[in-house]
């Protein structure tokens, strides 16, 4: 991409200083949507019944701020606790040979077409989860044993239990299951088809755009920042619910 030559980087700078690494995937609505209902078709191949299929990611920088309520969010719609604004520049400063920026030129950002129900994941942070897999079984479209958040970490416990005689079965890592992505494949000691088994482990956390804020997009001859509220996509949400 064509770099542009600016006056001000004063924000851009501040990106590069306190930003956090991020990975944005931008959402378009699958066409599986019933045109009365607005229900996507749960048996949908294309988007696994999800109701939007997700472009290619894309490794940026934008700064992640806890959400303070106040007048200035009340026109925009009820937030929840643990949201949060995402700030993202329209442009990055270019990286010289030396790897220092340069703060005569900069590039333009894919990131700044961010909007409504596109993935944000946090690359320096780790997130606690524990979710439910029927082993064999396909649960919400995805392929049998596979947890819904795609960036695991690591795995802590595996379980299963017996809810008449109270007996408790712990799988371990290496020795009754691998890890492959996401998902969970059986190699030793193991559920029987059809049992369900719970699944703790660590992962990147993923958040879904809620909203975007409004403010004036252009002032002084430059293009101001984006701002999106951010909420984070629990076990078996998908559409920012």
């Amino acid at each position: 991409m064509k770099a542009l030559k600016v006056r001000d980087t004063t924000f851009e700078e501040l990106i590069m200083r306190r930003g956090r690494p991020v990975r944005w995937k931008e959402a378009s609505i699958c066409s599986c949507h019933h045109p009365t209902s607005g229900q996507p078709s749960y048996v949908c191949q294309a988007c696994n019944g999800i109701g939007y299929i997700y472009q290619s990611s894309y490794d940026g920088i934008a700064l992640v701020q806890s959400l303070l309520l106040h007048k200035e969010h009340e026109s925009v719609g009820i937030f929840e606790l643990g949201d949060a604004i995402m700030t993202v520049p329209r442009h990055y400063l270019s990286l010289r040979p030396d790897g220092k920026y340069d703060k005569n030129t900069q590039i333009p950002n894919p990131m700044f077409d961010i909007g409504m129900f596109d993935l944000v994941t946090l690359l320096d942070d780790e997130y606690k989860s524990s979710e439910l897999l029927v082993k064999g079984e396909s649960i919400s479209g995805r392929t049998p044993d596979t947890l819904l958040n795609e960036d695991i970490t690591r795995i802590k416990y595996v379980y299963r239990s017996d809810p008449v005689t109270g007996s408790i079965i712990e799988y371990k890592q290496d020795e009754d299951f691998r890890l492959i992505g996401n998902q969970i494949e059986w190699i030793g000691n193991q559920p029987e088809d059809g049992e369900t088994y719970s699944v703790t482990y660590y992962h990147l956390p993923t958040y879904i755009v809620h909203v975007e804020l409004p403010r004036q997009r252009h002032q002084d001859k430059r293009d101001q920042p984006k701002r999106v509220v951010i909420r984070y996509r629990t076990v078996g949400s998908y559409e920012g619910e």
